[in-house]
């Protein structure tokens, strides 16, 4: 399984013309919002996003806003004042950040002007942000620049981190954040075969495939959640959540920190049947329509960042360009065959219609990766 995820952030500046902790919660709390959001405003696409990288970096501006919003981001981060640094406050899950399996770099593009000189450091010495002078007033130069740097880092994998048109022409400052994501499944999934799926615009032929193990399961009322591990070394997992008898929008309306515990509490191990669709999303979104709905407007305002020296700046979006790849890749022939008179299955899973999927960290239950498979488009 690949995953990939770009996330941009663009600012304009005023004044000058050129070219499970309580932090895991808070974090946990702001991811399933965003998603809830992000679904309300556009509910008919598949989609896959990673808020927790929105809030990373946002977290690298946070050194740079004004006294004034100081306060305000410290609430979108969940920051409390003794841990001024996002950085210091999610350890437990940036720690990690660079494993084989994930592993998330940042570079920041500015112009050829002297920064806000207690921005810099703190964004190398914390955040290991790699730093690249750009001409912004030759936009077409930048995008590529950006783009040639993201199909480096990604093996080309992404070669066009605005998908075509999300590049704001008046930006002069770039942070670009990836995110990638590259595991195998603890056990591989086996027998790809063609099945039916009830798409939510019709009924399709695809490939599906399918695990019979201990897997980590439960079913809260009409929900049923079943939980795929990734290699030991990983420390990641992926939740797989449907109904059987509500339309998705319930389940994604349901989704919050709550019913999140609940069903990490509730989750068990037993022998399983699951059967899940080989599929993959590829995307892009303007993170600033979902945060506004969001109320986090504020942080789009004027001359809201000190990241110019004696200019002031505002953030003009947030840009996510995302993939993910789920199938049965590295998979080999299994050792034994099981057939059901031998063999009780505790949850016979079928994943064949409408389902969120939930990426991961063990260790602090932080949400990695959020979205839904639900259309054939």
């Amino acid at each position: 399984m690949k995953l990939l995820l770009l996330v941009v952030l663009l600012l304009n500046a005023n004044g000058f013309i050129t070219g499970t902790s309580q932090y895991s919660d808070a974090s946990i709390q702001f991811s399933l919002s965003f998603f809830r959001t992000a679904y309300n405003l556009n509910p008919t696409n598949n989609c896959i996003l990673s808020p927790i990288a929105i809030q990373h970096s946002l977290a690298l501006l946070h050194h740079a806003a004004k006294r004034n919003k100081t306060k305000h981001l410290q609430g979108t981060l969940r920051l409390q004042e003794r841990h001024y640094s996002f950085a210091d406050g999610y350890a437990p899950f940036l720690n990690d950040l660079g494993n084989h399996a994930l592993e998330m770099i940042t570079k920041v593009f500015h112009p050829q002007i002297e920064l806000n000189p207690n921005l810099l450091p703190v964004l190398q010495a914390e955040y290991s942000v790699d730093v690249q002078v750009a001409d912004f007033s030759r936009p077409e130069q930048v995008v590529n620049s950006v783009n040639s740097w993201a199909s480096r880092f990604t093996n080309g994998l992404v070669g066009d981190v605005f998908y075509g048109g999300g590049y704001s022409r008046d930006a002069n400052l770039m942070i670009i954040n990836t995110l990638t994501l590259n595991a195998s499944w603890e056990y591989p999934l086996l027998g790809v075969h063609k099945d039916e799926f009830r798409f939510r615009n019709g009924v399709k032929e695809i490939d599906m495939m399918q695990i019979n193990k201990g897997l980590r399961s439960c079913e809260i009322g009409d929900l049923r959640i079943v939980e795929l591990a990734y290699e030991r070394t990983s420390d990641l997992s992926m939740l797989f959540i449907k109904s059987d008898s509500q339309p998705l929008e319930k389940v994604v309306e349901r989704l919050d920190l709550q019913m999140y515990r609940t069903i990490d509490e509730q989750l068990y191990e037993d022998r399983s049947k699951l059967t899940i669709p080989k599929f993959t999303i590829s995307m892009g979104i303007g993170a600033r329509r979902v945060l506004k709905a969001m109320g986090l407007g504020y942080v789009f305002r004027n001359d809201a960042f000190d990241v110019f020296l004696g200019f002031s700046s505002r953030l003009a979006d947030v840009y996510q360009a995302l993939k993910i790849d789920i199938d049965g890749s590295g998979t080999r022939a299994a050792a034994g065959t099981y057939s059901d008179h031998h063999v009780r299955f505790g949850l016979e899973s079928r994943y064949n219609g409408p389902f969120v999927f939930v990426i991961r960290k063990n260790s602090t239950k932080d949400i990695v990766f959020i979205g839904h498979y639900s259309s054939d488009v």
